[in-house]
């Protein structure tokens, strides 16, 4: 009894799918060995099943890679565009990171020099005094004037009042008493 034709359709159910797949995959393997073996082909050949699952088969004495290398040879530039248009792209990211680089490191620069520019102009600054008393020397004409304001401390004195001492005699005639 022979096999009977199928329609090549999608099949719809999923188990009858899964099945049918990995019985034609296998099927498929076996020939491209044969073919391969038999005929002293080269042969890469890649499955992926509709779950993502990756399956490969190469020919006995070569490797995927020198398979992938030879057929980018052979059809012309369909993979190599797709790699130069991948490594110019990546070239253009690298150039424009390089060009953010310059402008953040001349900015960090500026920042720098604004902030030891800030610094300095907090800090004390230092008098000349004898400089500072020659500008106002018309003020101090004589040398004992001149000695006091030298010799002074750099700060002034505040004065505040004190509680009287109410114990003391001399506040009774201020009409003060103690009860």
């Amino acid at each position: 009894m022979g096999r009977g034709k199928i329609e090549i359709k999608r099949i719809e159910n999923a188990t009858n799918r899964q099945v049918t797949f990995s019985k034609r995959r296998g099927g498929l393997l076996k020939k491209a060995h044969e073919l391969a073996v038999l005929c002293d082909a080269q042969i890469g050949l890649i499955i992926f099943s509709s779950s993502g699952k990756m399956f490969e088969y190469c020919s006995p004495h070569s490797s995927m890679r020198q398979i992938i290398d030879r057929f980018k040879k052979a059809s012309g530039t369909r993979i190599q565009e797709y790699d130069d248009k991948q490594n110019q792209l990546i070239n253009q990211q690298l150039d424009n990171l390089r060009r953010k680089e310059r402008l953040l490191e001349e900015h960090n620069n500026e920042l720098s020099r604004a902030l030891i520019e800030r610094q300095v102009a907090m800090e004390p600054k230092v008098i000349d005094a004898p400089a500072l008393l020659d500008h106002f020397g018309t003020f101090y004409q004589d040398e004992q004037s001149r000695d006091l304001l030298q010799l002074s401390p750099p700060f002034s004195y505040r004065l505040q009042p004190t509680q009287p001492n109410l114990q003391d005699p001399n506040l009774h005639h201020h009409g003060l008493q103690l009860w």
